[in-house]
């Protein structure tokens, strides 16, 4: 991952793959919805939409429900302003340390390949050096 800061305009870049891997995570979701109607409504017989139905229609619902969780809560922005930045944080998730930008629209944007501590210290100092606060994880 390259992180770099741009002084003139103020900005953040991000070079992760985010975008390509929310474009797959797209394309999935999109598959796996399309797939859940096309079995209840034309491949399913009346008796197996019975459990069946209902295990298909069961995966399209929450596959719609994470989908829409990624779409408003994550950001897959590769420029962030500073003045876009609310804070920095540094969390735990299945044992593994990731770095989150929380942004003022709501949004949080995780900056996914810090797993090295010497990377992430990079971060740390980063983001000190111009005027972000940083929590570490507890």
């Amino acid at each position: 991952m390259k992180l770099s800061y741009n002084q003139d305009t103020q900005t953040i870049h991000i070079k992760d793959g985010v975008k390509m891997q929310f474009f797959f995570l797209t394309a999935t979701a999109l598959f796996n919805v399309i797939n859940a109607i096309l079995y209840f409504f034309f491949f399913l017989d009346e008796q197996q939409k019975k459990w069946m139905g209902f295990i298909w229609i069961l995966i399209g619902v929450i596959t719609l429900l994470f989908y829409s969780y990624f779409l408003l809560k994550k950001s897959t922005a590769e420029e962030i302003s500073i003045s876009d930045i609310k804070s920095v944080a540094e969390r735990k998730f299945f044992g593994r340390k990731n770095i989150h930008l929380q942004l003022k629209n709501g949004k949080e944007r995780t900056l996914t390949d810090s797993t090295s501590t010497t990377e992430r210290k990079q971060f740390i100092d980063f983001f000190k050096n111009i005027g972000i606060s940083y929590t570490l994880a507890s």
